[in-house]
């Protein structure tokens, strides 16, 4: 006849293969369920929809999240965006001088449709940004209105982290006969710096033509 000791250790010993054998039908219910989805690294950085948040905020001209990108008040010596702004307003040029004059918050929403044309708004967003960031390049098509022709020519460089946004346009210039006698070219450029957040931050424009 079996001691009370003997049958105490078969009893335990038949708990713990129960509770073994229950453990590894519930691990394997639930490894059965589970879906495993490998991480896969996109092949972007943050600056890229960054960049897209930009061009979405001056195509709907949300000048309230247009802002984000800019840091006011904007100072350049050589005052290159109020030439912009102010554009064929001789007067008000003719009044900078030689001293750079803050351009505000105020002054953006003012002169936004300035700063921002239709021809660069068009092809802004014509701009494939994956392309430009793993080309580090990317031209739009032509666009015409009227007889001035404007292309867009973006530029991403990596070890500067900067981007760049060129405007060029093209409007022919015509004798008294209307015959094209030279090329009125004209460019503004601007100039974005790319944070360490991967946050598109406005520099400056320049203007070349």
């Amino acid at each position: 006849m079996a001691t009370f000791k003997q049958i105490f250790l078969l009893f335990a010993l038949a708990l713990g293969l129960k509770t073994f054998a229950q453990t590894k039908q519930s691990n394997l219910n639930t490894d059965s369920v589970k879906i495993v989805i490998p991480f896969k690294q996109k092949d972007t950085t943050y600056w890229v929809d960054n960049f897209r948040q930009f061009r979405d905020a001056i195509f709907h001209r949300d000048k309230t999240k247009a802002k984000a990108f800019f840091n006011f008040p904007i100072k350049d010596e050589s005052n290159e965006i109020w030439y912009l702004a102010y554009s064929e307003n001789d007067k008000s040029i003719d009044k900078l001088g030689n001293i750079a004059k803050p351009f505000t918050e105020v002054d953006f929403d003012k002169y936004f449709d300035n700063i921002f044309s239709k021809n660069f708004v068009k092809s802004l967003l014509q701009i494939k940004v994956d392309e430009l960031y793993k080309k580090g390049t990317f031209d739009t098509s032509e666009l015409k209105d009227s007889s001035t022709t404007c292309i867009l020519l973006s530029s991403y460089d990596k070890t500067e982290h900067s981007l760049q946004l060129n405007l060029n346009s093209n409007t022919p210039i015509n004798d008294d006969k209307g015959q094209p006698i030279e090329a009125g070219e004209f460019s503004i450029i601007y100039y974005f710096e790319i944070t360490k957040q991967g946050h598109i931050k406005f520099k400056k424009i320049m203007l070349a033509g």
